[in-house]
């Protein structure tokens, strides 16, 4: 909750940049370029990341990267604290999971052919490291949203309907996107229940990736949350003259 990871252009290279929240500068990590999807050990010692086909692994004070495992199109990833890393590989549509050690991934999920499932991706562990939140992309709109699952068990639930990524925040919210409002709603991590009715936190929260299916925010252990705002449709550029004044529309 003091440190965040960013990707960045800088001198034209994507990098991944580590800044402490109480600076207004950022360090780079040398040997994370072309990095996607940045995610934090539970301890806080590593990074995740994926880079040229590969999920590899950082120190976040910087040092020689680690390949874990063949990874050519991602969709996210979650580290839990027993060493398990679920990821997203859009071209096999579903999750897998892989030793943060390194190793061969195994798949974890199927798509329900019943509820016309599409792909999984985006995972996000529960405090528990058993259960993980997903996005299930579905032809059926009912069956679109964030479900919950279970390592070791195909046992799903459908939590929310939404259509990008979610995050469960201490000490009982789902975060989640409605459009582009960021929205929590209680949740009960043992139960698997929500309760109550979701409240705005944010707004105009930006997404990314295919689909726009990456809600740009992230929440740490001790409640601080980070989110990039932006809207990426009806842009109009303006021309200014010198002094500010606005000479007209492009």
């Amino acid at each position: 909750g003091r440190r965040v990871a960013l990707r960045a252009i800088s001198e034209g290279k994507v990098r991944l940049w580590i800044q402490a929240l109480d600076s207004l500068t950022a360090q780079p990590l040398a040997g994370t370029e072309e990095a996607a999807y940045p995610f934090w050990s539970p301890d806080g010692r590593y990074i995740g990341f994926f880079s040229g086909g590969k999920l590899k692994k950082i120190e976040a004070v910087g040092g020689p990267t680690q390949t874990l495992c063949d990874v050519p199109d991602p969709r996210g990833a979650t580290w839990s604290r027993d060493g398990v890393i679920i990821f997203g590989q859009r071209s096999a549509d579903v999750l897998y999971r892989v030793s943060a050690a390194g190793g061969a991934p195994v798949p974890l999920t199927t798509l329900d052919a019943s509820r016309k499932e599409i792909a999984h991706s985006h995972p996000r562990f529960l405090p528990d490291g058993q259960h993980f939140l997903y996005l299930v992309q579905s032809a059926q709109r009912e069956h679109y949203g964030i479900y919950v699952g279970l390592l070791d068990k195909q046992e799903t639930k459908l939590l929310v309907n939404t259509d990008a990524s979610a995050e469960y925040a201490p000490p009982g919210y789902l975060l989640f996107l409605r459009d582009r409002a960021l929205m929590a709603q209680g949740f009960d991590a043992d139960r698997l229940e929500l309760s109550g009715e979701p409240v705005s936190v944010a707004e105009h929260v930006d997404r990314l990736g295919q689909g726009q299916r990456y809600a740009m925010f992230s929440i740490s252990e001790t409640g601080v949350l980070v989110y990039r705002t932006g809207v990426s449709e009806n842009i109009q550029l303006i021309w200014f003259d010198r002094e500010g004044k606005q000479l007209g529309t492009v």
